[in-house]
């Protein structure tokens, strides 16, 4: 994969590294850009992973690169999902510590300076996020975020239990823009490129050591109609019209992760819950605490088993209908079919 790049300063890698992936992002970009560059804590460069705009975001990035030496852009030359996107940022990290920055949200200028502390005074912590708040598209605060999880105790399994139980609509998943050991996003591997892989993510991390939530507001995160979350919404999966009915499923929907499943069948449901299962049998715990684990994906099955009910309907359908026009079905080709 190749890429350009404009600014950074070489020599020694700075203690903390901020990430921002971004596609056409040029109305919020240079917020997010600035809000990383106002830290107080400035042994930090700002890495901008630019996923092949179309817009203005290229000009405004390169922009910053000339004027800072701290900030170093890249421009791919393919596009990718959201998830290769996010993982081919922190892939340009040279830090000991790592915080993804949406290009769309901004941060406290006490935030990494803050949460570096509290992780260098927890070695066993892997994330330090904070609370936070949401943004309206002219950057004011319009609520907080008061669903949140804990996940700073000792048992991997808990914490494992309390990421994998949370309802996805009310859990926002704001750890994931907290700081976090580059060695332990490593060791998690990059962020899957299926359905929810933000959260399979934080489920990897979780089971590496707690993650630790300051007290304070520090994090704002900005909700507009032009979000890549919301782009596209549908209220039925391709090739299916039981889904009107029953529902589409996960959103965002799995091609958004990763654009190769685009006119493909999936089955969402199960696709995470293979995950969490994945990650639990992969990860680096006693037998009993895998066990744990293991049982938690089992009984999130048992919770939400209409959904998954749900996928194997629209996936039949979905064979069906191709079937009917001469397809083999695992060949693609959903979206022929009006």
């Amino acid at each position: 994969m190749g890429s350009v790049g404009s600014g950074g300063s070489g020599g020694s890698a700075p203690k903390v590294c901020i990430g921002i992936p971004v596609y056409n992002g040029e109305k919020y970009v240079a917020a997010t850009v600035e809000s990383a560059l106002a830290q107080d804590f400035e042994d930090l460069e700002v890495v901008i992973s630019d996923n092949v705009s179309t817009d203005g975001t290229a000009e405004i990035c390169q922009e910053f690169a000339r004027r800072d030496p701290r900030v170093r852009y890249v421009r791919h030359e393919e596009h990718v999902g959201v998830a290769d996107s996010f993982s081919r940022t922190f892939s340009l990290c040279r830090s000991e510590f790592f915080k993804w920055a949406a290009s769309d949200d901004v941060s406290h200028p006490t935030f990494v300076g803050k949460a570096l502390k509290v992780l260098e005074e927890h070695p066993a912590a892997v994330v330090c996020y904070s609370e936070a708040a949401v943004l309206n598209a002219a950057g004011e605060r319009v609520r907080d975020d008061t669903f949140m999880i804990d996940l700073s105790g000792p048992s991997a399994s808990q914490r494992f239990r309390r990421v994998v139980m949370a309802p996805i609509k009310h859990h926002a998943g704001h750890e994931q823009y907290g700081l976090i050991r580059s060695d332990a996003l490593r060791r998690a591997g990059a962020m899957s490129n299926h359905v929810y892989g933000d959260r399979v993510l934080l489920v990897r991390l979780a089971l590496q050591g707690p993650m630790l939530r300051i007290p304070e507001v520090l994090f704002f995160n900005r909700d507009h109609d032009g979000r890549s979350q919301r782009d596209g919404a549908r209220r039925t999966r391709p090739g299916s019209t039981l889904s009107r009915w029953i529902g589409v499923g996960p959103w965002p929907p799995s091609e958004f992760w990763n654009p190769a499943r685009k006119g493909r069948i999936v089955f969402p449901e199960w696709d995470i819950a293979g995950q969490y299962l994945r990650a639990a049998l992969e990860a680096d715990l006693p037998a009993d605490e895998k066990a744990r684990c293991v049982a938690a994906v089992l009984a999130v099955v048992g919770v939400r088993a209409p959904k998954y009910g749900r996928d194997v309907v629209v996936g039949a359908e979905q064979a069906a209908r191709l079937l009917a026009r001469g397809k083999l079905p695992w060949h693609g080709g959903l979206d022929a079919l009006a």
